[in-house]
């Protein structure tokens, strides 16, 4: 399953290579991002196939993990095998489940009663 990342302030490129562990190269061409190669908050990054783990950062915890990617706590827990109570060290690797590959805008819903 393809994954993606959603571009958010303060990163760059290279900080979301290192993540995942692939060279900024490789994610500038998966993404056909053109010179100067600028990204935006929001922008939807694609990861190349057959990346599926990222790096503990500073801050991470497994409910940011399930957050940050749009996966249950329960399977980053079950996948990695963690215990509880389920401590991250940073510069450790996880492997990242597959979620949700893109999110569907659902109309606005009017209720009358």
């Amino acid at each position: 399953m393809q994954l993606f990342y959603t571009v958010r302030s303060g990163d760059t490129l290279s900080q979301i290579a290192k993540r995942w562990e692939l060279p900024v190269d490789s994610l500038i061409a998966a993404n056909n991002i053109a010179p100067p190669y600028t990204i935006y908050i929001g922008q939807q990054l694609s990861v190349p196939p057959g990346v599926d783990v990222i790096r503990v950062m500073p801050g991470d915890s497994v409910y940011k993990i399930a957050q940050y990617f749009g996966v249950q706590q329960s399977l980053i827990i079950e996948t990695n095998q963690l215990q509880h109570p389920y401590t991250l060290l940073v510069g450790q690797l996880l492997k990242v489940p597959p979620g949700n590959p893109y999110y569907i805008v659902q109309p606005e819903t009017h209720f009358t009663i």
